[in-house]
């Protein structure tokens, strides 16, 4: 389908999903969006950062970012230029600016694709960047 003049794809949504989760209480908006994706919302957690076990070394790198502040070194943050990544820089990079910490963004050019790759990695360390934060590169 072309909206816009884009290509969307449309999901076909898996019926027995879509009534499950509908059981379970989830809107119709999100029940269609798993169901799309042929997935419970438990099989997305299972990969997801926001487990508990993957947030273990959090408070070691906020030491890490802590220190970087006050030393006066400038974090660059690299993300993803989609909505998810966009949103999740700006929350990062408002977050360290005011306990008064340097940041400058990075996002991979469209021509090279999502992720972190070797070019934003030099262009930080070009601009004298001490450390590199990144959020929501998936790749």
């Amino acid at each position: 389908m072309i909206v816009g003049g884009k290509k969307v794809i449309v999901r076909e949504v898996q019926q027995d999903i879509y009534h499950k989760l509908r059981g379970d209480g989830y809107s119709d908006a999100l029940a269609r969006i798993y169901a799309g994706r042929g997935a419970l919302p438990s099989q997305y957690l299972e990969k997801s950062i926001l487990r508990k076990d993957n947030l273990q070394q959090a408070a070691l790198a906020g030491e890490i970012i802590g220190e970087h502040i006050i030393s006066g070194n400038t974090i660059c943050i690299c993300a993803d230029y989609d909505a998810d990544g966009v949103s999740g820089l700006a929350v990062v990079a408002r977050s360290i600016r005011a306990f008064g910490g340097k940041v400058i963004s990075k996002c991979p050019l469209r021509t090279v694709g999502y992720g972190l790759n070797k070019y934003m990695v030099q262009e930080a360390k070009n601009e004298g960047c001490c450390a590199l934060i990144t959020v929501d590169l998936y790749g």
